[in-house]
């Protein structure tokens, strides 16, 4: 019964995430519409932010309805950022502007253990020149775990299916990063708000340091310190470990990541945190797989080893290289109580990811 009502309540909760991602992408759009006025498709100093819709598929036809929709999205984040960035003096030519960047997500995700949950998410950054080139806003949906406290592994197209239900919120605020390195460090930092009642604001900064290991293997270290309203201040120490078979990247490359994490935290019980190891297999410049073992746990929970399983994943773009559709299936062995029985749960999940002004590469997962 109890996981009934969490799936109904998913489907409430979409609901309440489709109204909320309305407002914000009706921000970026009437941002487009507000503070552009020609339809320029050209990227001279002198265009404006409004993006011309392109069919960029083999055929080159005339653009379709999705074509026009991440046009759209685009043109809307690089005039939200002209707009946001003459607030401080007059912008620069809009070619700064048309940097902006983002993603339109959607995704349906089914387990055993947790039933039925639609997800829907949004996010973009937007470049403020006026102040640094290093600096940048950010609005969107997120996984909290994910963007404050980073104690859950970053997803992709489809929200973490592992380690229980995803706490998505709708975040704003302002972010500095300093310039990433084949080697050696850099410090990012954000603060933000979190679109609730009350307002809840955050702040995090962090210090990255990556080693070489000899040619095909890198090693990054991060320290991540934060405070929020709901866990106080806290800090969360993560290690990668990417391993590059045969020492090169091509259409059929295989890699390795390894990834651990631990966070402590005001409010925490004891550290909690995670593992994993994940494969990836590119088939070519247009597809992609990956398996992944991994594990959760918080150390004085009452159940200190919450969950441990196996994903299967596989990405593909779908004729256009910022159309990226995503299928996973999986099987892991939850528990939130005592009193539930740690059986397999098997699930599955499809998901829908738009980019636009660039984004990570298909092989990247």
């Amino acid at each position: 019964m109890n996981r009934l009502a969490a799936s109904a309540k998913g489907w409430v909760a979409l609901g309440c995430m489709a109204g909320q991602l309305r407002v914000l992408i009706g921000f970026l759009l009437l941002g487009s519409s507000g503070f552009s006025t020609n339809a320029l498709a050209d990227d001279s100093p002198s265009a404006d932010c409004t993006i011309q819709a392109k069919n960029s598929t083999s055929t080159a036809g005339p653009p379709v309805w999705v074509d026009r929709i991440q046009a759209g999205l685009q043109s809307g984040a690089c005039s939200s950022a002209r707009w946001i960035d003459g607030l401080f003096g007059p912008p620069p030519d809009n070619s700064v502007y048309r940097t902006a960047s983002g993603s339109l997500e959607t995704a349906f995700l089914w387990s055993r253990y947790y039933g039925a949950h639609p997800r829907l998410r949004f996010h973009a950054d937007l470049p403020l020149p006026q102040w640094d080139e290093r600096v940048h806003a950010f609005v969107g949906r997120f996984d909290r775990n994910e963007a404050i406290s980073e104690e859950q592994q970053t997803s992709g197209t489809i929200p973490r299916q592992f380690g229980g239900l995803v706490d998505e919120q709708t975040l704003v605020g302002l972010g500095y990063s300093g310039p990433p390195r084949k080697t050696g460090g850099w410090f990012d930092s954000s603060a933000g708000i979190r679109i609730t009642t009350p307002l809840d604001p955050f702040l995090k900064g962090s210090y990255y340091y990556v080693k070489p290991i000899r040619k095909a293997s890198v090693m990054t270290l991060k320290q991540t310190t934060f405070w929020d309203q709901r866990e106080g201040f806290g800090i969360t120490t993560r290690a990668d470990l990417d391993h590059v078979f045969n020492g090169r990247v091509d259409s059929n490359s295989w890699f390795l990541r390894s990834e651990a994490s631990a966070t402590f935290s005001q409010r925490s019980r004891g550290v909690r945190g995670y593992v994993n190891g994940t494969l990836f297999h590119k088939l070519s410049e247009r597809r992609a797989v990956a398996l992944q073992l991994a594990a959760d746990g918080e150390m004085d929970a009452v159940v200190p080893l919450h969950d441990y399983g196996v994903h299967f994943i596989y990405r593909q773009n779908l004729s256009r290289d910022w159309l990226i559709l995503e299928l996973r299936s999986s099987v892991d062995w939850p528990r939130e109580k005592l009193t539930d029985p740690r059986s397999p749960s098997v699930g599955c999940g499809i998901g829908l990811e738009l980019l636009f002004g660039g984004g990570r590469p298909l092989g990247g997962l």
